[in-house]
């Protein structure tokens, strides 16, 4: 993997992008584009990051997966270390989501994946298979929750922002749409 480029702050910034996936974080959240293989090396790398922003953001982090529509379930190896992501780097997550770019068969092939992982994992702490709108709320609701602000009028649009970086386009009507989301200015 190589790293790329950043915004500003309160910007998103690129970690890591390859062929296989790609990773960066907004604010306090660590958002994975798994674009082909999902690698345990790389997931290796992303707890690194996930745990250099915990240093960051001492209340709590969130982790947000993308999986485009060209990706294939993970292997024994990489179901295991996302598995142990989930369930060990509970202490610093306080919420995940998998946003799926695909509709149909495809659709509930990817949330059944990704349904099997989280319950494999057993996350001490709420995680779900949604849309990036959903995702938002959740990440609102969890930071209320502990008392703590999340900028949901502007996370959709970050978020497709960091993907557009990342070079991926979601295909799939249903989540092209988010970039009608409105935004507020900075």
């Amino acid at each position: 993997m190589e790293s790329a480029l950043s915004r500003p702050e309160g910007g998103f910034r690129i970690e890591a992008v390859s062929a296989d996936c790609a990773f960066g974080t907004w604010r306090n959240v660590l958002a994975v584009e798994w674009k082909l293989r999902t690698l345990a090396a790389d997931v290796r790398t992303i707890r690194a990051s996930l745990a250099a922003l915990a240093r960051e953001y001492p209340g709590g982090v969130f982790y947000l997966a993308f999986v485009c529509e060209t990706a294939p379930p993970p292997d024994e190896e990489a179901r295991r270390a996302l598995a142990e992501m989930l369930r060990e780097d509970a202490g610093h997550l306080r919420g995940g989501a998998v946003v799926f770019d695909g509709v149909g068969f495809r659709g509930a092939f990817v949330r059944g994946v990704a349904t099997g992982l989280v319950l494999l994992a057993r996350p001490a702490f709420p995680f779900e298979v949604c849309s990036i709108k959903d995702a938002g709320a959740l990440f609102t609701r969890l930071s209320i929750a502990r008392g703590l602000a999340f900028p949901r009028e502007v996370f959709a649009a970050e978020m497709l922002a960091l993907r557009s970086a990342f070079g991926t386009v979601p295909t799939s009507g249903v989540h092209a749409r988010a970039n009608e989301i409105s935004t507020v200015p900075r």
